[in-house]
């Protein structure tokens, strides 16, 4: 009875997150599109918190089943994709400043 308990409690409260999220994703959509950046650049935002999410909920994981070693490398490599993906965010960013 608790297994079943625990799979029905899980899929209402994915359902909620996903009615909330979907809620956010609307009003970022509408913050992006009145600003003035480009898509490129909204788009990598994007992926980097995307990528700190995926990274951080894999680390969990990997500690919750007592491999601290690989939760760190995994926490590693999430920085070093992460440090990749905002360099030409970055670089764009600094241009602006320049500019002004």
């Amino acid at each position: 009875m608790a297994p079943i308990l625990a799979v029905v409690g899980s899929v209402a409260l994915l359902g909620a997150v996903l009615f909330m999220v979907t809620g956010a994703a609307d009003a970022i959509q509408e913050l992006f599109q009145s600003s003035e950046l480009e898509s490129e650049n909204i788009r990598n935002i994007l992926k980097i918190i995307g990528a700190a999410y995926v990274v951080d909920f894999a680390a969990s994981i990997c500690r919750d089943m007592g491999e601290l070693t690989i939760a760190s490398k995994i926490e590693l490599a999430g920085r070093v994709f992460i440090v990749m993906l905002a360099v030409p965010w970055a670089a764009t960013l600094i241009h602006a400043v320049k500019t002004l």
